[in-house]
C-alpha cells in the first residue's frame, strides 16, 4: 500500500484535495481577498521564489500578510509584534489562511497537501552548507504543511543558519521521506487542522 501510495496515490490525493478544498473555500477567498484591499494598498496576491523538490525553483502563491512596501524586506526576522504585518494579515497568519491559495500550487505539481517546508530561495545556500544533509530533505515535494509544522513548531523553524531548530527540521523531514504513507499524511493533515482551531480558541 505505500508503494501505490508513492507512486501515484500522493498525486492523486493532492489533486482531488485541492480541487475540492478550492470548491468549498471559494466564498472565503473572495472574501479574504476583499478584506485584504480594504485594510491596505497593494496587490491580494503575494508571490516569492522558492526551492521545490530536487532544488528546482517555482513561485509560491500567498495572500499578502505584509504591508507592500515591505514584502520583499528580509532584514527583519519574523517576530510575535513584527512591525511589516498588516492588521488582516496578523489574522490571516494567526488561522494560517493566508497559505490557501498555495492549493493552486498543488494543482500546478509544485506542491503538495504534506511536506516539507518550502525553501525560501535566499536561504537555500546557506542551508546546504551548513546542515549536514539537508540537500536529502529535498528528494520529497514541498507541502502546505508538514512534519515539522506540527510536530516541532513554526517557532523553531523560523530559526536561522546551523540552529537546533533547523537541525532538528531536518531529522524530521527525513524521517518523512522515509515513513511517509496515506496514513502518516491523513495524521498530519488532522494535527494540523486541530492545531489551527487550538490557534483561534475553538
Amino acid at each position: 500500500m505505500r508503494e501505490i501510495y508513492r507512486k501515484r496515490g500522493k498525486r492523486i490525493f493532492d489533486v482531488v484535495g485541492s480541487l475540492i478544498a478550492l470548491s468549498v473555500c471559494s466564498p472565503i477567498l473572495m472574501l479574504i481577498a476583499c478584506a485584504i484591499k480594504l485594510d491596505s494598498r497593494g496587490p491580494v496576491i503575494f508571490k516569492q521564489k522558492r526551492m521545490g523538490r530536487g532544488g528546482n525553483p517555482f513561485t509560491i502563491f500567498k495572500f499578502r500578510t505584509m504591508y507592500y512596501q515591505s514584502c520583499g524586506s528580509h532584514a527583519l526576522v519574523r517576530t510575535r509584534n513584527d512591525p511589516r504585518v498588516t492588521r488582516m494579515g496578523k489574522f490571516l497568519r494567526r488561522s494560517h489562511l493566508d497559505e490557501l491559495l498555495q492549493l493552486f500550487n498543488v494543482v500546478r505539481g509544485e506542491m503538495s497537501i504534506v511536506g516539507p517546508r518550502p525553501e525560501e530561495w535566499s536561504s537555500a545556500r546557506e542551508l546546504s552548507a551548513t546542515i549536514r544533509g539537508w540537500a536529502k530533505c529535498r528528494q520529497a515535494m514541498p507541502g502546505i504543511t508538514g512534519p515539522t509544522q506540527v510536530y516541532l513548531g513554526r517557532e523553531m523553524v523560523f530559526e536561522l543558519g546551523d540552529s537546533p531548530g533547523r537541525r532538528a527540521e531536518a531529522k524530521f523531514i527525513r524521517w518523512y521521506i522515509i515513513n511517509f504513507c496515506f496514513l502518516v499524511d491523513l495524521k498530519i493533515i488532522a494535527k494540523t487542522s486541530w492545531h489551527c482551531l487550538q490557534r483561534q480558541g475553538v
